[in-house]
């Protein structure tokens, strides 16, 4: 059974790599350090899925997923934001653009595999394409 692909999107190192680490075993994970690097790599190799950080510098989450949303090869690619901040505006910035998930940081193992999978099942059944 082929492994369903995802990109992690995050400015920072330190979590790219613990997520990474936590994700690796059931999924194939590729990570970005920047919006402008993550939009060339879904375009290379579409991912199932994205976690996207959504303050990041120069081009942020928001920024990425309004990118996807106008690319006709990019806008169907469900997308989980992730955010260390969590006063109510943001949250309902974020959430006003209507993510498949919004997670706060840091989050536990349980609920990053949950929402994961929860996102992935919904997608995939909602378009009539069962995981693998």
């Amino acid at each position: 059974m082929e492994k369903r692909k995802i990109l992690l999107v995050d400015d920072n190192a330190t979590v790219l790599r613990s997520i990474k680490e936590l994700l690796q075993a059931n999924y194939e994970v590729t990570v970005a350090k920047s919006g402008a690097k993550a939009l060339e790599l879904m375009r290379k190799d579409k991912p199932d899925l994205i976690l996207l950080d959504y303050e990041m510098p120069e081009m942020n989450g928001r920024d990425v997923f309004m990118s996807m949303r106008t690319d006709m090869d990019l806008f169907s690619i469900p997308v989980i934001f992730l955010t260390g901040v969590n006063d109510r505006e943001h949250i309902a910035q974020a959430l006003a653009l209507r993510p498949a998930g919004y997670l706060l940081k840091p989050v536990s193992t349980m609920k990053l595999n949950q929402t994961i999978e929860s996102v992935i099942r919904e997608y995939y059944e909602m378009n009539g394409v069962g995981p693998e």
